[in-house]
């Protein structure tokens, strides 16, 4: 969205100021829970076997592995921000600076958040 002067009064400040410092703090700590949290569970998982049974430690490998992708879509790729009292999203990431279609922007939104959901759920219940 580049025509800024049909939102909200107070946009610009807060689109150049609050806005690349949330997003500046979310990709640091996407990028230090990622890196050791994350891959530090997987490599448990992988290299012992016999901690868990076999069902669970698949469905919280895809679960971490879900959750590692969650963290790049939304804090990297999409950067999604809600624009209120607007029923929008602004999205300043990679993605959405392309020229692609709203449609597929929105379809990997939803597929990003609904991907975590299955897994987790699935934990809970074992």
């Amino acid at each position: 969205m580049y025509n800024s002067t049909a939102l909200r009064y107070g946009w610009q400040f807060e689109m150049n100021n609050g806005l690349e410092a949330v997003h500046t703090l979310t990709i640091f700590i996407d990028i230090f829970c990622t890196i050791p949290v994350h891959f530090w569970v997987i490599t448990i998982l992988t290299f012992k076997p016999n901690v868990l049974r076999r069902d669970i430690r698949l469905s919280y490998l895809a679960d971490q592995v879900t959750v590692i992708l969650y963290g790049l879509v939304m804090c990297i790729f999409l950067k999604p921000f809600p624009i209120f009292p607007c029923p929008g999203l602004y999205c300043p990431g990679i993605i959405c600076q392309l020229e692609i279609d709203q449609r597929l922007i929105s379809f990997s939104f939803i597929i990003t958040c609904c991907s975590v959901v299955p897994f987790f759920c699935y934990l809970m219940i074992r």
